[in-house]
């Protein structure tokens, strides 16, 4: 998936100007569901952005859902466990866009 595809979806699921949300703070009410496939991690990948190290965390092969994504200018971090990652070390296995009630 590209980087304009994902961000397509994003707002067709959470709507107009809404491209992530701040660290800590509540997923908004709209919501793309993913399922994404641990591929690796470098430590190229790893310090890009100041992301969470999966490697010794997450199994290579494994899938896993997606809590929050967060889309940065030149990233894009996917929340798994309560914890940031790389989008690059994940390859998309499923994705639905959701609508969510308002909160």
């Amino acid at each position: 998936m590209t980087a304009r595809l994902r961000d397509a979806l994003l707002a067709a699921a959470l709507g107009p100007g809404v491209r992530g949300h701040a660290r800590g703070a509540r997923p908004p009410a709209g919501t793309l569901a993913m399922l994404v496939r641990f591929r690796g991690a470098t430590d190229e990948q790893v310090r890009w952005g100041g992301n969470d190290d999966p490697r010794g965390v997450l199994r290579r092969g494994q899938d896993y859902e997606v809590e929050r994504v967060e889309v940065h200018t030149q990233h894009t971090k996917y929340w798994i466990g309560g914890r940031a990652y790389n989008s690059v070390h994940f390859v998309v296995v499923e994705e639905t866009a959701t609508r969510g009630k308002p909160q």
